[in-house]
């Protein structure tokens, strides 16, 4: 989505990917699908192209399937056909759009026909450089790699091919790398180094799209695993740290702090119908429990094996046992049976009211003096659940 120079959101955050406006569209993307809205957030070229450039001059470059690419107009009008493989560089600025087709790059103008072989760059020629770990094509400085060109190295256990921006010998600028795995990544270089915004595709599935810092994964970003998974958030040199979200293939999720590439810190654990799980201590990758906290106290019951009738006996003697603490006042009280009665709440909902049925001397004070003080929906449910359990108990016992 979009906002504005205040922060206020002006276009919903509901895309999977965005670029900024030129010439009054941005091209977004869902379901890797891309096409294009104006400032209004309106619509103006479908989400039918596998990819899409920015426009320039009125017309943008996109492919339909990823293997050919065409130009269109803002109407989503053909004009140029869409014969042309992927380039660096395919946008028209000053009539002239820079394309490759059967493995030859040249200039073409909005009509289609070839300008020159060459791309025109100050004092830059167009050559090729052979070094000891493989050989250059583009544009050269003092014999130095600067400008658009292309580098295919020789024998490397990583890299296969870079295309894109060179200055004084070294990427820099945009650029696309793929990798000998079959791993591609897009986006920003410096100095040799991936530095900036890029996205890294993986061979085997899923991708990691975010920021970079001398090589490394540094700060914000978005991971989407082959497994259907994902994560939101923050990462340091590569590893998982700071805050970030985890969502499985089947829509639970953790949130919460990460360090060492796992959950460590405060977090909760979410089930894929919206039910907190656990919310506390994580430690390697694991809920860290105090178990003689009324939190530890109710996981421990709540995890276990037994039936919902016992684990409601369980818990109404924690209950009782906040009651019966002669160590707190009536205000303290209700605070404390409020935060039990949310916690349980949100963990197993057939359980809180088992465990009131089992409830002997806190029963009235929960009734007359805690369930006042619970969030109206859990206070609505609670009495009209707990009328039939708990009243109908209480009269036959």
């Amino acid at each position: 989505g979009f906002i504005d120079k205040t922060g206020k959101e002006v276009i919903p955050l509901k895309y999977d990917g965005a670029r900024s406006f030129s010439e009054g569209l941005a091209i977004v993307g869902l379901n890797e699908k891309y096409g294009y809205i104006n400032h209004q957030g309106s619509v103006i070229v479908p989400m039918q192209y596998r990819y899409a450039e920015a426009f320039g001059e009125g017309l943008a470059a996109v492919s339909i399937d990823g293997s050919k690419y065409g130009f269109i107009d803002k109407t989503n009008k053909a004009v140029l056909p869409f014969n042309y493989e992927y380039t660096y560089g395919m946008h028209f600025e000053k009539g002239k759009a820079y394309v490759k087709q059967n493995g030859r790059s040249f200039y073409i103008d909005k009509t289609g026909n070839e300008i020159g072989v060459n791309r025109p760059s100050g004092n830059k020629e167009k050559t090729t450089l052979t070094f000891s770990d493989g050989t250059y094509i583009g544009e050269v400085i003092a014999g130095k790699p600067n400008g658009k060109g292309t580098f295919t190295w020789k024998n490397s256990k990583d890299f296969a091919l870079y295309t894109g921006d060179f200055a004084n010998g070294t990427f820099h600028g945009k650029g696309v790398l793929t990798y000998t795995n079959g791993n591609v990544c897009v986006g920003d270089f410096k100095n040799g180094k991936l530095d900036g915004k890029a996205k890294l595709t993986y061979a085997t599935g899923g991708y990691y799209d975010g920021d970079w810092v001398s090589g490394k994964m540094n700060g914000k970003c978005k991971i989407v695993y082959a497994n259907g998974g994902t994560y939101s958030g923050d990462i340091k040199n590569n590893v998982l740290e700071g805050k970030g979200r985890m969502t499985l293939a089947n829509g639970s999720f953790y949130e919460g702090d990460y360090a060492n590439d796992d959950m460590n810190g405060k977090g909760k654990l979410v089930d894929a119908n919206g039910k907190i799980t656990y919310e506390g201590e994580f430690e390697n990758g694991k809920a860290k429990a105090n178990s003689n906290s009324i939190e530890g106290k109710i996981n421990t019951i709540l995890g276990s094996a037994a039936t919902d009738e016992n684990k409601g006996k369980e818990l109404g003697k924690i209950l009782d046992e906040i009651f019966a603490n002669t160590s707190l006042n009536e205000t303290q009280k209700i605070n404390e049976m409020g935060k039990w009665a949310q916690y349980v709440y949100a963990r197993n909902f057939e359980a809180l009211f088992q465990c009131l049925m089992n409830v002997q001397n806190a029963y009235d004070f929960f009734k007359d003096k805690v369930l006042p003080t619970l969030p109206q929906l859990q206070r609505d449910a609670v009495k009209v659940r707990a009328k039939k359990y708990v009243d109908d108990y209480k009269s036959t016992h």
